[in-house]
């Protein structure tokens, strides 16, 4: 039991947000079965284009398809009041926020940082502000709540637990103005340029293709690539931890098929 689960995230991939959700809502449990989470800023594009895939929306089958699968996943997690983006393609070109997270990642406190990741899924996803440019990004972060939370992080089984999400108001911000500029700041040197790229040049060598992607290391040492938000079975399996298999049931109530 135990080991590493590292996990390349993209605010722009619709299935990392989820996946950080999971994180959320199992963070406890993967707390007491000694499963570490690293959470890598990633940039999906720069996968793309290294490793020769194509965005499933770009496939017309595939994006019909899509439409059913991000309902059904959203629902599956409880995450409410969802908007794609128009033009993903081009608004899924993610450097700014990519590097302002790994500065962050690197100068901030791991909670800052894991709530600065939630609000820019959030923004992306639901506020429709597009943290891609560096006015934008800057108005983002400046509005980011001290304590940003949104009911779909909860257990399902919390008693806390709501099936409508809204996020947590706060007067109070995550950064002040002076450390907003220090983050902008942060994203134009040299250092954490180079930091992003070589997170994608890890990520190609592992194997990615997409996100997200997981490289699970167990209490042996082995290490193994997961791509997806619906593979943590097989990544509980790999790791050795306990975990209920989904199973079919016989029908309830006395109804018959």
């Amino acid at each position: 039991m135990g080991g590493k689960v590292e996990c390349y995230l993209d605010i722009a991939s619709y299935y990392c947000y989820i996946l950080f959700i999971q994180l959320q809502q199992n963070k406890e449990l993967l707390k007491q079965n000694e499963i570490e989470i690293i959470i890598h800023p990633y940039m999906l594009g720069a996968i793309n284009v290294g490793s020769g895939n194509r965005p499933p929306w770009t496939v017309p089958a595939k994006a019909e398809y899509g439409n059913h699968t991000t309902r059904r996943a959203a629902a599956n997690v409880g995450l409410k009041n969802l908007t794609v983006p128009e033009g993903l393609m081009e608004k899924g070109k993610t450097v700014v926020p990519i590097r302002a997270l790994t500065y962050i990642k690197s100068t901030f406190a791991p909670e800052v940082f894991k709530t600065t990741f939630a609000y820019f899924f959030h923004a992306f996803w639901t506020l429709e502000k597009i943290p891609i440019t560096p006015p934008v990004l800057k108005e983002v972060l400046s509005e980011v709540p001290l304590r940003f939370h949104l009911d779909c992080f909860n257990s399902p089984s919390s008693p806390s637990h709501s099936p409508v999400s809204s996020s947590y108001s706060s007067p109070e911000k995550l950064f002040t103005p002076e450390q907003v500029d220090q983050i902008m700041h942060g994203i134009g040197t040299e250092a954490v340029k180079t930091e992003v790229k070589g997170r994608v040049d890890e990520a190609l060598a592992r194997g990615a293709f997409g996100a997200p992607w997981l490289w699970v290391t167990n209490h042996q040492g082995l290490s193994e690539p997961f791509w997806g938000s619906d593979v943590w079975n097989f990544v509980y399996e790999f790791l050795g931890a306990p975990y209920q298999k989904m199973q079919l049931l016989p029908p309830q109530n006395g109804s018959k098929l």
